[in-house]
């Protein structure tokens, strides 16, 4: 039995005792004054005991409301998605690529991503990538010379296709199941808390309205597995605009752990340039298949580019032999050059060729435990 009722029975036992005896005018004054105090105590008790479920009832009614909020956006997402996907077809490519084209397909996606803002979290978060990856595309072609743009726009429409399905599937689901639960946070440090106001804020579990990706986040899987379908070896430009919407080679090697192959997500020098050791990321890869007498051949194309704003691939990588000076900077292990072939350079992007055998034997040349092992020290990492 609670303390609260324990007290109540107490006081309402010398009630029924003062008013029963007439012998004692101590007790009776004494039970006369908790009588009196009775009500303005079990006002009190009812404040204090009733406060919790006000609160959990007043948590509720916000979470509902902002479901169909959230219901509400989902439906206007997959009306401006199925506009889109009418919009932009998937195509042979036929036509070269143009700023206006980019242009308007920004425009586009900036509007399906302000429709987003208050749809389910992932909603937002998948059209946000979109919308970055064409700005990151339109100041890629508005410094290159419009003679040397080589790609087709029916590649980034049929791209855009794809991956409006991926948002239209995020906008079926309310993303979370919340617990109805509140929790308390802090802006800034606990140090830092009694000398500030306005420190703390109150908001509701298990609802995610973040826009941070986190490296080892599933949709970036997708997203980053979509692009290595759909483009072709040759469009450096759309893998470099993807990758600067969201970088980080971890979407990377789960690609490759589920594939059982292994090239590596990250090359570093083991020199430093001025103050940093050089890194070549890798920002896509792509399958082939060729004939040739020797019969059929299948193998990846994979691309790297320095992502850095100091320029050192044109000065220093020249073929293939320049990157025995790199390991895998992904699993800090060495890096071998054996095997692989067909070295380009493009400004500061380099690819390089290497069969679909050697990527499956480099895996299970016991790199796959090695990744195994790191892919499993991430998710602890970023969800501690």
């Amino acid at each position: 039995m609670n303390w609260w009722l324990i007290t109540i029975v107490i006081v309402i036992l010398i009630t029924i005792i003062s008013t029963l005896t007439d012998t004692n005018d101590i007790l009776n004054e004494w039970a006369e004054s908790l009588t009196k105090l009775l009500t303005p105590t079990s006002i009190i008790l009812g404040l204090i005991l009733g406060y919790p479920l006000l609160k959990k009832k007043l948590t509720e009614s916000y979470i509902a409301k902002q479901f169909d909020i959230m219901d509400n956006a989902n439906r206007a997402v997959r009306t401006k998605c199925i506009e889109l996907q009418d919009k932009y077809s998937q195509a042979k490519r036929s036509n070269h690529i143009t700023i206006e084209y980019i242009a308007e397909a920004q425009d586009d996606f900036l509007e399906l991503r302000q429709k987003a803002i208050d749809a389910a979290p992932d909603v937002y978060k998948y059209a946000n990538l979109i919308y970055q990856s064409l700005s990151n595309l339109y100041e890629i072609y508005e410094r290159q010379d419009k003679e040397q743009v080589f790609d087709y726009k029916e590649q980034l429409s049929t791209w855009l296709n794809e991956q409006t399905h991926e948002i239209y599937d995020y906008s079926k689901s309310v993303g979370c199941i919340p617990t109805g639960m509140t929790k308390s946070k802090k802006r800034l440090n606990k140090r830092l808390s009694e000398f500030v106001s306005g420190n703390s804020f109150i908001e509701v579990g298990d609802i995610d309205h973040s826009i941070d990706y986190l490296h080892s986040a599933a949709m970036l899987v997708i997203f980053y597995g979509k692009n290595n379908h759909i483009f072709d070896y040759n469009n450096i430009n759309y893998f470099l605009a993807c990758y600067k919407s969201a970088p980080s080679p971890s979407p990377f090697a789960r690609l490759m752990y589920n594939s059982a192959i292994y090239f590596p997500p990250v090359l570093r020098g083991q020199k430093k340039l001025i103050f940093h050791y050089p890194e070549l990321f890798l920002i896509g890869y792509s399958r082939r298949i060729s004939s040739s007498p020797k019969g059929e051949e299948r193998y990846y194309i994979c691309t790297y580019a320095n992502m850095s704003n100091v320029s050192f691939v044109i000065g220093t990588i020249h073929n293939l032999d320049s990157l025995t000076e790199y390991k895998d900077g992904y699993l800090d292990i060495p890096f071998s050059i054996e095997n692989l072939s067909d070295f380009s350079k493009t400004s500061e992007v380099i690819q390089f060729r290497i069969s679909v055998e050697e990527a499956e034997k480099r895996y299970n040349d016991g790199i796959g435990y090695r990744l195994q092992s790191r892919l499993k020290d991430e998710i602890k990492y970023y969800h501690k």
